[in-house]
């Protein structure tokens, strides 16, 4: 199975529905084992996610309508505030996905 890597933020936002899409740079289809730490050592979380490619955009469209599905986020102030302190940069363009959470231990 494929490993996909979160921010523990985001890890608990899955696993609490409020987390529902991902923008990321490629595009990724299928089951995902959500993982922490680093490439070498990754450490499971003991979920695993269904992302599936909802269509390909930009980061505008992406923080203007859906950045309530990135987490738990009242605002877009709000989101882009949490992506600074998290050192997270959205891609110009890309895929977002759905997520759907299939196992959580």
């Amino acid at each position: 199975m494929r490993r996909i890597w979160f921010k523990p933020d985001c890890v608990e936002w899955i696993r609490a529905g409020k987390k529902t899409t991902t923008f990321r740079a490629r595009q990724h289809n299928g089951r995902y084992e959500i993982v922490h730490g680093s490439r070498f050592k990754p450490n499971n979380t003991g979920m695993i996610i269904r992302l599936t490619p909802i269509k390909e955009t930009d980061q505008a469209h992406v923080l203007a309508k859906h950045f309530k599905t990135e987490g738990d986020f009242k605002t877009i102030q709000e989101f882009r505030d949490w992506l600074a302190e998290v050192h997270l940069y959205l891609p110009a363009t890309g895929w977002l996905h759905s997520i759907e959470l299939l196992e959580a231990l």
